[in-house]
């Protein structure tokens, strides 16, 4: 596309004409030429009942050298006044150069907590939508040459990583590769894609679990599509793990990789304080012969660690040469050895 027919004005208007058509369920209102208040569209609606009201943001950049990112201070401006304003719920950033992906990634962290969705929108996929509406490519570009490229369809994830659930401030957003168990973090994603489609993200090992459902579901629009689907690390982990990510419509497109590490104890602190301290109690009378013939019973709520404590007690204590009997009783057959233990034995 030869960004050189058009310049900073006109961009504008075809960065509108972008968010209306695919952004169709919002009205659009471009803003003056003078001082648009780091937007170049807007909308503003209510929710029925109470007296409600919401906002979203199109910013248009545009660039001599298509070929290079956009300065990150050119659209910081834009993020701090939507966080500001209190009423903006969604910002479009429209290019037709190029957006880092370290921009991406921070500008999702940093407006997540303040409930703000943010798109990016650069040349690639710009210029994909105008060879789709040629009416608006010959409106901005003039007549469409018929030996143009096609531009064909693609969705693919362009950035992957793991974000502490706590996000810290801007400043310290980075993705982190050694998680500890029981731990809640964010799955960042970063999709591609130039046409709307259906998705669904599942993780295929059990080593994670994604919160609160086991597959996470979405639409990807046009443009880079920004989402953190926050799960829990349930158990050490040091080898590649795989999450499936697939299109509705069709059979599964693609399965990414992606290396992360669950440390184990030897590496890093697994166990919480008092987890350790039973581990060891424990240990301590059944390698010791303190209590011959203990009954040790081990409870505590979903996801806290009981299994991972058990297989941890069972190999130490194999260590000493010591005979095990163990016992894998189903849910309501656990239940009922619990309560004959308790109501039966006296320690």
């Amino acid at each position: 596309m030869d960004w050189s027919l058009i310049d900073d004005s006109k961009f504008e208007d075809l960065a509108c004409a972008y968010a209306k058509d695919n952004y169709g369920m919002y009205k659009w209102i471009p803003t003056g030429k003078s001082w648009d208040e780091n937007t170049d569209a807007t909308f503003r609606d209510k929710i029925d009942g109470i007296n409600h009201y919401y906002k979203g943001w199109c910013e248009a950049k545009y660039t001599s050298k298509p070929d290079s990112s956009i300065p990150k201070s050119h659209m910081d401006s834009t993020l701090v006044s939507g966080i500001l304003d209190g009423e903006v719920v969604f910002i479009l950033f429209v290019t037709n150069g190029k957006i880092a992906n370290s921009f991406v990634q921070g500008a999702t962290a940093i407006l997540r907590p303040h409930k703000i969705e943010i798109k990016f929108v650069d040349g690639f996929v710009l210029t994909g939508w105008l060879k789709a509406n040629p009416d608006i490519q010959n409106l901005f570009f003039g007549t469409v040459s018929a030996n143009e490229p096609e531009c064909f369809c693609k969705i693919e994830i362009a950035d992957c990583c793991v974000l502490n659930s706590a996000l810290p401030s801007p400043a310290l957003i980075s993705g982190v590769k050694k998680l500890h168990t029981q731990t809640e973090y964010f799955l960042y994603l970063n999709i591609l894609s130039t046409e709307r489609a259906s998705y669904s993200l599942e993780v295929l090992t059990d080593t994670i679990r994604l919160l609160p459902n086991s597959i996470y579901e979405d639409i990807a629009m046009p443009g880079y599509n920004s989402v953190l689907v926050k799960f829990i690390a349930k158990y050490p982990c040091k080898k590649m793990f795989q999450f499936g990510f697939k299109l509705k419509q069709a059979k599964p497109f693609l399965t990414m990789s992606y290396l992360l590490q669950l440390m184990n104890a030897n590496m890093c602190m697994l166990f919480t304080r008092s987890n350790n301290s039973i581990f060891k109690k424990c240990i301590h009378a059944l390698t010791k012969n303190i209590y011959k013939n203990a009954i040790i019973c081990i409870a505590g709520y979903e996801g806290s660690g009981k299994t991972y404590l058990l297989n941890q007690l069972l190999q130490s204590v194999m260590k000493e040469n010591t005979e095990i009997l163990q016992l894998a009783f189903s849910a309501k057959e656990s239940e009922n050895a619990s309560s004959f233990i308790l109501t039966h034995f006296v320690y």
